[in-house]
């Protein structure tokens, strides 16, 4: 159960269940980041009149709008993350998790400077990408676009990053990149300033 504290009522109030795994997944992502920093978590909320759907806030009153597809979290009456973002998140405490032949074939598990490397990345990053392990002691960020074309940042120890792309007419590119230049590499590669 999720305690949540509403911030139109005084008391506590449970939820004793979450609508889907997809939010399940951003909410358990949120509340272990948090609970590792805090030691507690509270999660204010405030459920909209029009809607089945909770907000989860500390301050709606001064806002002028809400949308239910822009569906985030919010800190202090500001956006604090995404639900892609605490999907991807989840995803890297899945990879933690793995251990030794997690693949059947003498893959390590991964160290915790991969990890805390590609959860920087995950944090930064302006669009979230698909994430995979891989039996190379790297952890991969892929994406694909409308045209079929694709893009993938390899991570490695010592905060290495690899970029791979193939795009729809045939051309590809491999080179290493560094990490402040991370969103450039995807907002070109969806063809947009970001």
């Amino acid at each position: 159960m999720v305690t949540a504290i509403s911030t139109t009522e005084s008391s506590n109030i449970q939820i004793p269940a979450l609508p889907n795994a997809k939010t399940f997944c951003a909410m358990a992502a949120v509340l272990v980041l948090a609970a590792s920093t805090t030691g507690t978590v509270s999660v204010p909320m405030q459920t909209f009149a029009t809607s089945q759907n909770t907000f989860f806030s500390t301050d709606t009153a001064n806002r002028n709008s809400y949308n239910n597809g822009n569906i985030s979290l919010w800190l202090e009456g500001d956006s604090v993350m995404s639900v892609d973002k605490a999907q991807s998140l989840a995803r890297l405490l899945e990879i933690e998790q793995l251990q030794d032949n997690w693949n059947g074939n003498g893959a390590n598990c991964f160290s915790e400077s991969i990890l805390s490397f590609a959860r920087k990345i995950v944090m930064n990053l302006l669009i979230q990408p698909a994430i995979f392990p891989t039996a190379r002691d790297s952890i991969q960020l892929e994406y694909e676009n409308d045209l079929g074309d694709y893009l993938e940042l390899e991570l490695f120890e010592n905060e290495r990053i690899k970029m791979f792309s193939f795009d729809h007419t045939g051309k590809s590119l491999t080179e290493e990149i560094n990490y402040d230049s991370i969103n450039k590499v995807v907002s070109k590669f969806y063809g947009r300033n970001i």
